[in-house]
């Protein structure tokens, strides 16, 4: 008895070695794909990233994002940048939170309070999934997206889970459809405490300026430090009409603007010349600029 004891105890000790090591996890992360098609569909699967969090879809082959995600390739300089920044905030507000990358980055890593609001059902589960699987409890996670006003939408899906909008962007006819409700940002401003820095994360696939116009009171009233947001100059379905509008909207409050680039890792002054520039940008307080030369971010 003791020699099978001995044995088991070697296993789980050399088991717990592994799963420290990334390989490890990478290989772990491929077995489970090319083995995907024998678990069942509503199966909750979740991988530990390079960030040290589980992330985990049921649908998996209907999340490409997820595969990146698990992977560690999934944004790097955004992560990058909301590490650098957490423990120079006290709130973090996940505008278009998805699945809950970066709601579970922030709750697994800081004490901030965390606002989160996804439209898409489905992703809202797998949300809700995410910040039990990893023990969260500093997370308000509301089943709506964010506009000007209160309203009912159609959200509509292209393919895949990236793709759910308010408005249509993409070329081509959506996947399906589904009446969702939709509120202002300043509705829910008693979650976030006055005194505290803000950061707030948009990922809302075209409707960024609907949700500023409805985030008035949020940027008058309280203290936005640092904003990270998608904004698409051109989509698939033709030009943003309010891309300088959501620019301008920073602008006129005194912000820097950066364009967070893919590929590499440092920050690039927003001058507005180049056509090209499209993407996720940063816009910072000027009471904070010196600390992203500090951070090693800027180009």
């Amino acid at each position: 008895m003791n020699i099978i004891k001995n044995n088991k105890e070697k296993l789980i000790s050399f088991l717990k070695f592994l799963n420290d090591k990334p390989g490890f996890k990478r290989v772990f992360y491929w077995i489970h794909e090319i083995r995907k098609n024998e678990f069942t569909s509503n199966r909750f699967i979740a991988v530990r990233t390079p960030e040290d969090y589980w992330i985990g879809v049921r649908n998996f082959h209907l999340h490409p994002a997820w595969k990146r995600m698990a992977s560690g390739d999934y944004e790097p300089m955004s992560v990058k940048i909301v590490k650098s920044f957490l423990p120079h905030t006290d709130t973090f507000i996940d505008a278009g939170a998805h699945i809950g990358y970066f709601t579970c980055l922030v709750g697994t890593q800081s004490k901030n309070n965390i606002l989160s609001f996804e439209p898409n059902p489905k992703n809202f589960e797998y949300l809700n999934d995410n910040i039990r699987y990893n023990n969260i409890s500093t997370v308000n996670a509301f089943n709506i997206g964010l506009a000007e006003r209160k309203q009912d939408n159609i959200l509509l899906f292209g393919e895949g889970s990236m793709s759910s909008i308010i408005s249509q962007t993409f070329a081509g006819d959506p996947k399906s459809s589904a009446r969702v409700s939709v509120d202002i940002l300043d509705n829910y401003l008693k979650y976030i405490d006055k005194s505290g820095s803000v950061f707030l994360k948009i990922d809302v696939e075209g409707a960024e300026f609907r949700l500023l116009q409805g985030s008035q009171k949020l940027f008058n009233e309280y203290d936005v430090s640092v904003v990270m947001a998608e904004v698409v100059k051109h989509w698939s379905g033709g030009d943003n009409p309010n891309f300088d509008k959501t620019i301008k909207f920073f602008t006129d409050r005194g912000y820097h603007v950066y364009v967070i680039p893919d590929f590499v890792s440092s920050l690039k002054k927003f001058t507005g010349a180049d056509e090209r520039v499209s993407g996720n940008f940063l816009f910072i307080k000027p009471k904070i600029i010196s600390l992203i030369n500090q951070l090693s971010l800027i180009q």
